[in-house]
């Protein structure tokens, strides 16, 4: 966190006597998990795809932009390419600004096929075997292979 945000989280700290005033500490690092979080991670991502996408891809910060939510993305494509096209170019420009996309879905096993297993939501899934399975994405089920979308029922 740079220098002049800090204060905005800070803590008291009693050691072992209550009743002397605490300590107070600062964190000089975000912490995950605070109320501000998902507004932090949509804004860092937003910037990061804004700053690396200058000239090369403007499509990206418009995905980012539209498409996610804290850490999950959910974009629609018209054909595989195009969303083969953008998965590719959202992985290159996120990874200059530190984030490491991983758990990709889609319910075109051409899509699947295009991404390196290790950022699938399932690395060991079949593609030629396997049908694709239900995912849970914010608090959806998505039945991938017959791309449904379904909610649990609390009855």
């Amino acid at each position: 966190m740079q220098k002049e945000d800090q204060d905005a989280l800070h803590f008291p700290w009693w050691s072992d006597n209550y009743t002397e005033p605490p300590d107070v500490y600062v964190m000089e690092v975000h912490v995950f998990g605070a109320t501000s979080s998902p507004c932090v991670a949509n804004s860092v991502l937003r910037r990061t795809a804004s700053d690396n996408a200058k000239g090369s891809n403007p499509e990206v910060p418009a995905i980012v932009e539209r498409n996610f939510y804290v850490d999950n993305a959910l974009p629609s494509f018209s054909d595989g390419d195009s969303a083969i096209k953008a998965a590719s170019n959202l992985v290159d420009i996120l990874e200059r600004g530190g984030f490491h996309l991983t758990k990709f879905t889609s319910n075109c096993k051409d899509v699947m096929s295009a991404m390196p297993a290790e950022r699938r939501a399932l690395p060991d899934l079949s593609l030629h075997l396997n049908e694709l399975l239900m995912e849970r994405v914010l608090g959806v089920r998505w039945f991938v292979q017959t791309y449904e979308l379904a909610l649990k029922s609390r009855i």
